[in-house]
């Protein structure tokens, strides 16, 4: 009996050693079979293989790999690789958040935001923001440094903002650099402080940071400061160019003259970018050059490095030039959301590489939909020209209002011309040409201005003019033919023979395929003739 009984207990033993080491084992293997699949679809993903990375992010997260189920929300979301689903992107998310994942947090609070995929709750938006940002994630930091700025969804408070904005600054986050900038620059929530401000304005600049390298005070900072304490390489000297209309009646400068801080951001963003690190740049490794750095960060899907990657190639800093490189890293960008990047995105399309007025259209509206104000615009010419889209002047005053109402000064100026308060001549004759040029929206930065000079070779003053006293007519002999001219400083389309009062205009002249060619001409008392005549490039 004795012996039966021992027996007994040493095959449960065996038995119970049998279990646990198999269910150990075969944890292992699920977890090892999750850990593959996550790195087989990150290979596929880097290779832009999409529908392979979607198949095996799928298998990790069903296995509940919270990076992979971050993944594959972010696929659904953006329909890359699988059908977009905002209710999948939704469900997908929640489990990533729900395990403590910050961008997946920082995501599903901004598909409350935006009303995607669920009902739409700014509550709920900011409880998954906070999550994030209370785990040291900085673009959650900054975006709540935003809404309490804002006073958007929380109580207006710019002391909490300052102190959001400060944890994602310290963190080298360059838009919260920018921000705490502008709140020192201003008062906002602390005292007036302008060497603070021109501290983070500079540190925000260095790293590429548009609207930092737009603002007199850093820009001076930056190009003054030793070499060893710029982030560029001592490159960022001057101030990054904007793509507008030129709006003003005299010729600019090579550098655009810019106002100082704005008293506060002006909007938030209603769709956020997907960040693989914490920092935008990892400025803690000295060994290592920004463009190194952002690299990095771009090759691991931070949308904001790789659409300052895109900046670098775009305008050969610290690179070499490569307009492909930029299309590239502007489209990473742009697919995770990222408003600026898809306005280059569609400025790529729209002026080189791969010319698509149709791709120039989408990308315009998915950032103009996101309250960019900059795209704003260029989708209101777009349906102003009716380039990529059906011709539509009510649209076109729609998009030019809601940039205008953020004080976008070329949209005012279209906006005012639109509705009618102009010099110019409306009664002028129909196009002679077999298709009526059109003008393209900003200006190239490829090199392509010519001189600026009031009167060049090609100038021709007409004896006698057909349009109504006090005016005179301007006509543009363009080579090609089909070639695509504008008058920039004015609102309605350039047409031969159009009647202008006396003062001076800004002329461009582009067409596919050539070198554009960028002038300003004085009308004085004498119909003008302009002879152009492009290159290719």
């Amino acid at each position: 009996m004795q012996k039966n009984l021992h027996r007994f207990i040493l095959i449960r033993a065996i038995l119970f050693g049998i279990l646990t080491v198999g269910g150990s084992v075969f944890w292992f293997a699920m977890n090892n079979t999750s850990a593959d699949a996550m790195s087989q679809g990150m290979a596929h993903y880097n290779k832009e293989e999409y529908v392979e990375a979607a198949q095996w992010f799928r298998k990790a997260a069903e296995q509940g790999q919270a990076q992979a189920q971050y993944h594959l929300g972010h696929m659904h979301d953006s329909g890359k690789g699988i059908t977009e689903d905002n209710q999948q992107a939704v469900q997908w998310y929640r489990k990533a958040a729900e395990q403590g994942h910050a961008q997946a947090q920082l995501q599903l609070g901004g598909m409350y935001q935006r009303g995607a995929g669920v009902t739409q709750d700014k509550s709920e938006a900011i409880k998954w923001y906070r999550k994030a940002a209370e785990q040291g994630y900085a673009q959650a930091q900054d975006l709540l440094g935003m809404l309490y700025q804002l006073g958007v969804g929380v109580s207006q408070d710019d002391q909490q903002a300052v102190e959001w904005y400060h944890k994602a600054a310290v963190q080298e986050y360059a838009k919260a650099q920018y921000h705490l900038g502008q709140s020192y620059y201003n008062a906002k929530g602390v005292t007036k402080d302008e060497p603070e401000a021109i501290k983070w304005l500079s540190k925000a600049a260095a790293q590429g940071q548009p609207d930092a390298q737009k603002h007199a005070l850093a820009v001076h900072f930056v190009a003054t400061a030793p070499s060893d304490n710029r982030g560029d390489g001592g490159t960022r000297g001057q101030m990054a160019d904007k793509d507008e209309v030129s709006q003003a009646d005299e010729p600019k400068e090579a550098v655009h003259k810019v106002p100082e801080p704005a008293s506060q951001p002006t909007q938030v963003p209603t769709v956020l970018s997907t960040k693989h690190d914490d920092e935008e740049t990892n400025t803690d490794k000295p060994q290592k050059t920004v463009r190194q750095s952002r690299q990095e960060a771009a090759e691991q899907g931070d949308a904001q490095a790789q659409f300052n990657l895109g900046v670098m190639y775009e305008r050969g800093t610290d690179v070499t030039k490569d307009e492909q490189q930029a299309l590239k890293w502007y489209r990473k960008a742009a697919e995770q959301g990222l408003a600026q990047a898809q306005d280059h995105l569609g400025m790529m399309y729209y002026k080189s590489v791969t010319l698509d007025d149709q791709q120039a259209v989408k990308w315009f509206r998915n950032a103009a939909e996101q309250g960019l104000a900059q795209a704003q615009l260029h989708l209101g010419l777009m349906y102003q020209l009716g380039e990529g889209i059906t011709e539509d002047d009510q649209q076109a005053i729609k998009w030019f209002r809601k940039a205008a109402e953020q004080g976008d000064v070329s949209a005012q100026k279209l906006l005012t011309a639109m509705n009618g308060q102009t010099t110019v001549n409306h009664q002028t004759p129909k196009p002679q040409l077999q298709s009526e040029p059109k003008q393209i929206i900003a200006q190239n930065r490829a090199g392509t201005q010519n001189d600026a000079s009031d009167k060049g070779v090609g100038d021709k003053p007409a004896k006698v003019s057909s349009c109504p006293d006090n005016q005179y007519a301007l006509t543009v002999n363009a080579t090609p033919a089909t070639s695509r001219i504008r008058v920039m400083n004015i609102g309605p389309k350039y047409q031969p023979g159009i009647c202008l009062t006396p003062k001076r205009y800004d002329i461009y002249v582009t067409h596919r395929g050539y070198h554009g060619y960028r002038k300003w001409i004085a009308i004085e008392a004498a119909d003008v003739s302009l002879d152009v005549a492009l290159t290719p490039r």
